[in-house]
């Protein structure tokens, strides 16, 4: 999941971009898909036939641009905006 700074704490209209291998995914952050529904603000990414993630990067609704490395697969994780302080 992602945790967002300020009054957007579920990162919403975030946009996030995986790439493992010669292949790469993206998907925003949204609470809902259609009429009447709601999600579960987590992203999941296939791998299809890569064995890893080589980075995960996030344009979050501030306009600020972060990187992840070295991310497992098969895992959550909870990435934070930058500046973002965890327990507030």
């Amino acid at each position: 999941g992602l945790e967002g700074s300020g009054g957007n704490s579920e990162a919403l209209g975030a946009h996030v971009r995986l790439y493992a291998g010669r292949s790469h995914q993206a998907r925003e952050v949204r609470r809902s898909y259609g009429y009447q529904s709601s999600q579960d603000v987590r992203l999941l990414f296939g791998l299809g036939a890569a064995t890893g993630v080589d980075s995960v990067e996030v344009r979050w609704p501030s306009g600020q641009r972060s990187v992840h490395l070295g991310l497992e697969p098969r895992r959550y994780h909870l990435l934070r905006e930058p500046g973002t302080t965890a327990g507030l």
